[in-house]
């Protein structure tokens, strides 16, 4: 056989190692595309397709530390920050960037007791920064967030809030409403203990006017209830979007947060501490510091009780 004939290959294999180099690229793609779309409810161990998720849902729950040991993913104290450059270089850094989000949804506790150890500024507007970049209902970004260090402001809203509640306790005692009033009393170190914290933020939202749709909306005759049903609460929900950047960015920092709004019975005399002012108003404190204490995980509704899914 002469050299030739050894040599010569079928036309459609020469083709084939041709586009071998782009099949392989489309592969890779392909490959990675699918595992990124990978689903874990609940943290649970998964990899399905959006198609399958209802089965899957059903499989035992095995928690963020399980998901990085099937996909073979460092970590928390091995993975690079979500704000960093290799999280955004390639899949697997997008994937880790995501399981320190699902380890932060995890672990995050309503703390209400905190160290001394103070907040640095720094950690402070890492936390403010991730919660001005939340979602927003048109961009508005109608928000304003206090911090609060001074002791002797904090002292000043906790005395606020005393106060009140003593107030509507008295009231209530008045009027025969005897259970009511020592049931106020027992609550109020609830709604106090922000003062022991490094630092206090206050929650402000902004409340603008009608937009052009609320305006036409206004004209069509409908009354402020009705608005609300067609459009509801958007700049409330964008501060919940913010405030649970705010927390989940704490816990990953290392910090404890309580989400308050039983302070606001004192709303009044707090806007006036904190110099609250239209079209501003207080609508949430939220204590930050190191965690003295380890709450339990509290229960949850199972997925079937609260998701609906209409195929």
């Amino acid at each position: 056989m002469t050299v030739a004939a050894r040599t010569a290959i079928p036309k459609w294999m020469g083709w084939l190692i041709g586009l071998s180099p782009l099949l392989a690229l489309i592969w890779f793609v392909c490959w990675n595309v699918g595992y990124l779309r990978t689903l874990r409810v609940e943290d649970r161990d998964l990899r399905c397709s959006l198609k399958s998720w209802p089965a899957c849902a059903k499989i035992p729950y095995g928690g963020p530390s399980a998901v990085r040991s099937r996909h073979g993913l460092p970590s928390p104290s091995n993975m690079s920050s979500p704000f960093g450059q290799d999280a955004k270089s390639n899949g697997q850094g997008r994937m880790i960037a995501a399981m320190e989000v699902l380890d932060a949804i995890e672990v995050r506790h309503s703390i209400r007791k905190y160290t001394e150890e103070p907040v640095s500024d720094d950690d402070l507007m890492t936390m403010l920064r991730a919660a001005t970049i939340a979602p927003n209902a048109g961009n508005r970004q109608g928000w304003h967030f206090i911090a609060v260090k001074n002791k002797d402001v904090l002292g000043r809203m906790k005395e606020s809030i005393r106060a009140q509640t003593e107030e509507l306790a008295s009231l209530a005692e008045e009027t025969g409403m005897k259970k009511e009033a020592r049931e106020m009393r027992g609550r109020l170190p609830l709604m106090v203990f922000f003062a022991t914290a490094p630092v206090t933020v206050a929650v402000c939202e902004r409340q603008d006017p009608p937009d052009g749709m609320g305006q036409i909306l206004l004209k069509k005759g409908l009354s402020d209830d009705e608005i609300e049903r067609l459009r509801p609460s958007r700049m409330m929900q964008s501060i919940g979007a913010a405030v649970e950047n705010l927390m989940l960015t704490a816990v990953s920092l290392g910090y404890g947060t309580c989400w308050m709004t039983g302070p606001l019975i004192a709303v009044k005399q707090l806007e006036g501490i904190l110099d609250v002012k239209p079209p501003f108003r207080l609508v949430a404190l939220i204590p930050i510091g190191r965690p003295a204490q380890t709450p339990s995980t509290r229960p949850r509704k199972p997925l079937p009780e609260v998701v609906t899914i209409i195929r």
